[in-house]
């Protein structure tokens, strides 16, 4: 009996009759199933095989190159916060600031108008004092206040670009740094008159000078500079976002909204102050002891700071402050001046060391 003829036994390519039974047997190479009746093409599986490996392949590279850019992002964060750690480790005494024994105390000497009644609203955002004047940078107004300091008279002075931050220079000359417009204005205040322009590289925002140079935040990197804008070196860039630099002869004292640094000239932190009550420093200035000063915002005081992590609010809005901003100490007279933002209010202090 032929085997093969039985319509319930088929093979899909040859059958192959034997005593009492058959087999099958696939063409082309073809592999036969685990019941030996079916061919299976090892072509079209290996199609199958391509067309699924190609789809795999891709979605296993992404997701591997996915978890690369999460571990190095994780990694620089994790660097980011030892660094931080670590700098606060360094610096414990000014991370646990003493609100005593610091011998500084204010009184009032005089209090100065510096609004004009045709203004609607400016906004005052640094200050200094300069051959018997005082100087205020108007930013809304786009101009300098000019102010004798025994309230004779208010001069103002129109630009044209932003004044945002103020360093005396000489006995009559500023610098005006002009955040927005890359700028760097050196003006006479004798003659009310510009008389150098630097084009700085990126936004300029605290500016101070000591030693014949400018000590300026450009970006977020402190760009040290003649005072014809010739570049000399920078310190290393920094990630704390600082906007004040305040230059002496060792230190550059900078701040951010939450922290005082001091740095080194090289760029090293030497100490810091930060305090959960304060969270909006804005101006800075320092005495011929070593002490800083820096505005605050937010809580409308003035507070002093030393190397040693101790500090005082010597300034409150009982004193006349309501959202301080600029602030300068003139060394000649241990004098304080300080100016509201928005009010148009100014006053000058007598500091004392006790």
């Amino acid at each position: 009996i032929n085997e093969c003829l039985r319509s319930n036994y088929i093979c899909d390519d040859q059958c192959i009759n034997t005593n009492g039974s058959f087999y099958c047997k696939c063409n082309n190479n073809n592999s036969s199933s685990a019941e030996g009746m079916t061919c299976l093409d090892l072509g079209n599986d290996k199609s199958s095989v391509a067309v699924v490996l190609g789809t795999i392949i891709p979605i296993i590279f992404v997701t591997v190159a996915v978890l690369f850019v999460i571990f190095l992002k994780r990694r620089h964060n994790n660097q980011r916060a030892q660094e931080e750690i670590n700098l606060a480790t360094e610096n414990t005494r000014a991370q646990t600031p003493v609100t005593y024994n610091l011998p500084v105390s204010c009184t009032l000497r005089k209090q100065y108008i510096i609004k004009s009644s045709r203004d609607s609203y400016q906004y005052i955002t640094n200050c200094t004092t300069i051959d018997k004047k005082l100087v205020f940078t108007n930013s809304t107004n786009n101009r300098l206040v000019v102010v004798d300091a025994d309230c004779r008279s208010v001069r103002y002075m129109p630009l044209y670009h932003v004044p945002e931050y103020i360093t005396k220079i000489g006995s009559t000359t500023v610098g005006v740094s002009c955040t927005t417009d890359n700028v760097i204005l050196l003006i006479d205040i004798s003659t009310y008159s510009i008389v150098h322009t630097v084009n700085t590289s990126g936004h300029c925002y605290g500016i101070s000078y000591n030693n014949n140079h400018l000590y300026v935040i450009i970006g977020k990197t402190p760009t040290v500079m003649n005072l014809a804008g010739k570049v000399k070196r920078t310190l290393p860039s920094s990630s704390h976002k600082i906007k004040h630099i305040i230059a002496s002869r060792k230190y550059l004292i900078c701040t951010n909204s939450t922290t005082i640094f001091c740095f080194s000239m090289k760029g090293s932190v030497k100490w810091m102050f930060k305090y959960e009550k304060y969270k909006t420093f804005r101006g800075i200035t320092t005495d011929q002891k070593g002490n800083v000063y820096v505005t605050d915002e937010k809580t409308d005081t003035v507070i002093a700071v030393s190397d040693d992590g101790k500090h005082r609010e010597i300034l409150r809005k009982s004193d006349g402050l309501n959202k301080p901003i600029g602030i300068y100490f003139d060394k000649k007279d241990n004098s304080l001046l300080v100016c509201n933002c928005k009010c148009g209010m100014a006053y000058t202090f007598d500091v004392t060391f006790t």
